[in-house]
This record gives C-alpha cells, structure tokens and sequence, in this order.
C-alpha cells in the first residue's frame, strides 16, 4: 500500500474512476489515505499537488494540528469554511 497526502494547497478529489477498481471514496484536502501501489500511481501521475509519504511522515502530518486557512481579524476565531467569518 502506498500514502497519499492531500496537502491544503491541494483540493478535493471526488468521482475519480480507475478502471479496476471503480469509482474511488472522496479524498479531501489535509487528509491522509492510503492506496494499492497501481491506484496511487495513477493519482499522482493526475493529481500533481498530491504527495506520496513515507508511514513517519504521515504520522508526522497527523500529530500536527490542524491549520485552519480564514482568521477573524477582530477576534481569535478562525475556520477553514470562507462563510462561516460572514
């Protein structure tokens, strides 16, 4: 098996169909899954902002906390939803 991480300057990645395997679970941004070595080829070979990780790195990336992208500049609030600062 081989890590994927979808870093927050990625995207997410929904609808993506292998040929083999069908129709494969959404990917959001900032997760971590984990793919046979024929899929995550292909992904990375589509999706360029995707990484492949070693089982350190990704435990790396899980034990960091969250970064949340849209800070209030008025309080200490922030989220990673645009409309939730409306």
């Amino acid at each position: 098996m081989e890590i994927i991480y979808n870093p927050p300057s990625g995207a997410k990645i929904e609808g993506f169909i292998y040929a083999s395997k069908g129709k494969l679970n959404s990917h959001d941004v900032g997760e971590i899954k984990q793919y046979e070595p024929e899929v995550a080829d292909v992904l990375l070979k589509t999706f360029a902002f995707l990484e492949k990780v070693t089982p350190q790195r990704a435990q790396e990336i899980l034990a960091k906390p969250k970064e949340l992208a849209f800070k209030c500049e008025h309080c200490d609030f922030s989220t990673d939803h645009k409309v939730a600062l409306a």
